[in-house]
């Protein structure tokens, strides 16, 4: 009879752990905190290690900012190196309905077609290496792709596993449990599809960037893009 009772405990608490799971993830409420900025604007250096900022002429959509407390999105010019686009997401909740654009998802989901590359490794000066994601995506329609690098900072921890960032989200909406996020994404376009030779130079172009693009920030702003503890 005791057991019987501790299998029904058991069951119970399952049941309940679903219910809960299932309310978090569709029933509460989740909104953007506009005030929680970062002022990418500021952090980020004009120019950089031979890096020229070039303004963009087309502005950050609305679309892309009604869930988002921050986008910034700047194309930066190297004199020996050429064009790189770099976009920076900020989000005061993790959880999955209010996540960020993340590429491996939005491009799929644009119709792109992707190919999920090896993770980058880029190799700083002070001895420590940058672990990114990397991708590559052509949009037909425009006829025109890019090498895409990023990596997701969730309550200070850097993760470039696209399941790692997965199961954050969804222990955070288990918890009902806000959490800052903030996407770092590079982006090398091209009009015709790199051969091997070719995506490696493009490869190198966006771990010279990434590199130039750490050195230039203070402890403060490393810890805040890099997870540099």
């Amino acid at each position: 009879m005791g057991r019987n009772k501790i299998q029904i405990h058991k069951v119970f608490v399952i049941i309940l752990l679903l219910i809960l799971t299932i309310f978090s993830l569709f029933f509460v409420s989740e909104k953007k905190n506009p005030e929680l900025r970062k002022d990418f604007d500021k952090i980020i250096p004009r120019n950089f290690g031979g890096w020229e900022f070039i303004p963009l002429k087309t502005r950050v959509s609305n679309e892309k900012t009604s869930f988002l407390s921050e986008i910034y999105e700047a194309k930066f010019r190297h004199p020996k190196m050429g064009e790189i686009f770099l976009t920076i997401e900020f989000g005061s909740d993790s959880r999955k309905k209010f996540q960020l654009h993340m590429p491996h998802v939005c491009h799929r989901v644009r119709g792109d077609q992707i190919s999920i590359l090896d993770p980058l490794e880029v190799a700083m000066k002070d001895g420590r290496n940058i672990n990114t994601a990397l991708l590559d995506w052509y949009y037909p329609k425009n006829k025109a792709g890019a090498l895409c690098s990023y990596w997701l900072i969730i309550a200070d921890k850097a993760y470039s596993s696209y399941f790692q960032i997965s199961m954050s989200q969804f222990f955070a909406g288990l918890l009902y449990r806000t959490q800052d996020s903030i996407l770092v994404r590079i982006d090398t376009f091209y009009l015709k599809t790199p051969n091997v030779k070719e995506r490696k130079l493009l490869q190198f172009m966006i771990s010279i960037f990434v590199r130039d693009l750490y050195q230039s920030l203070g402890e403060k702003e490393k810890h805040l893009l890099f997870a540099e503890k």
